[in-house]
């Protein structure tokens, strides 16, 4: 260690030209003043290091220092880099301290909520100020239990006054990957998405770009109702037999949104090779079970006679030719087979029986 230090005694004051630490390859450089004023001590210092490991900032720290912010750095982020790092304490005696702290980090490992998987690779930026703290994730990856990758970068954390009790977090969950990856992620506690809406993680394949903000108490034991959420994104290249049990279902694109009561799924696709557009509305939550006559899928389809044929409509030999659109409504019930109803101004098809010469 090297100091640069001046003593005053009157009024009794210590300032600190430039302090220099060096552990290892390690450098530490300081400023600051601690002095007496209207009979109240009162500290003033920054620090900063070009570079730094998450184990050496843990060193460098005096404990009672910011112990809150000490705490989530030890747990949270559990190893990799820091640079640029800048630490600015302000104190007097009898208040609390006003602390800022900003860094960029990379070949980070963050632990962003405790159920979550943890993000690898990380690389972005993290700062607390003015009682607030932020971390933007430029790039990172979440592993998820069926070994899929979700590209996270983009995503940040904020808490917007950590002076609350309990604080409140809001995090924007960016996310790039195979969708049953992304669902079994946010599949896990506090979200629980999938166990809410009663349907398992792999609905369907598909690659999907989607963002999740969620807002939820910083406290232990939280409850499905602390926390509230809505996700949004795009599937592509989407093919499910799940989404409609005994059907085949497949687009180019979909779009989803879900919130703590509601899922949804709309666009254009093939069910069983017969084009339509689908709205798909699946109620989650305490009161899933409330519409259980409302359908669950609504919107148009082309009508042909095999498409027809193709979706279990078997109609006499010659019956119907050309093309048609209709309306149709897809229920499907907890318990009961699938009921599809279908309605058609006929126009662009033909009907005739052959036997009867009447079309």
């Amino acid at each position: 260690m090297w100091a640069d230090i001046r003593l005053r005694l009157d009024p009794f004051t210590v300032d600190f030209a430039q302090v220099v630490t060096k552990v290892g390859d390690v450098t530490a450089r300081a400023t600051g003043q601690v002095g007496v004023r209207d009979n109240k001590w009162q500290v003033s210092i920054d620090a900063s290091s070009p570079r730094i490991g998450r184990d050496e900032v843990m060193t460098f720290w005096p404990t009672p220092v910011g112990p809150k912010t000490r705490r989530w750095l030890s747990k949270n982020v559990v190893d990799g880099d820091l640079l640029k790092a800048e630490l600015g304490v302000r104190a007097i005696s009898g208040q609390k301290p006003d602390i800022s702290l900003s860094f960029n980090f990379e070949g980070a490992t963050i632990r962003f909520l405790p159920d979550m998987p943890d993000i690898k690779g990380a690389e972005g930026r993290a700062a607390i100020t003015d009682r607030a703290f932020t971390i933007r994730l430029d790039e990172g990856y979440v592993v998820a239990a069926d070994g899929g990758v979700i590209d996270g970068s983009g995503s940040v954390f904020r808490v917007p006054d950590t002076r609350e009790k309990p604080a409140r977090g809001e995090l924007t969950l960016i996310a790039e990957g195979p969708l049953a990856s992304a669902l079994d992620v946010l599949d896990n506690p506090p979200l629980e998405l999938m166990a809410r809406a009663g349907r398992p993680t792999d609905l369907a394949s598909a690659t999907v770009q989607a963002k999740a903000t969620v807002a939820l108490p910083l406290k232990e034991g939280l409850t499905k109702d602390d926390v509230s959420f809505e996700v949004s994104g795009l599937a592509s290249e989407v093919a499910s037999d799940a989404i409609v049990p005994g059907r085949r279902l497949t687009s180019n694109v979909l779009r989803f949104r879900a919130t703590p009561e509601e899922l949804t799924i709309s666009g254009p696709g093939r069910l069983d090779g017969v084009p339509l557009d689908a709205d798909w509305r699946l109620q989650i939550g305490e009161d899933e079970n409330e519409d259980a006559d409302a359908p669950q899928a609504s919107g148009r389809v082309v009508i042909t006679n095999d498409g027809l044929n193709a979706l279990g409509v078997a109609l006499p030999d010659g019956l119907l030719t050309g093309q048609g659109e209709g309306q149709y409504q897809l229920y499907l019930a907890e318990g009961r087979p699938p009921r599809l109803t279908m309605y058609s101004d006929l126009r662009g098809l033909g009907l005739s029986i052959p036997a009867l010469d009447w079309a």
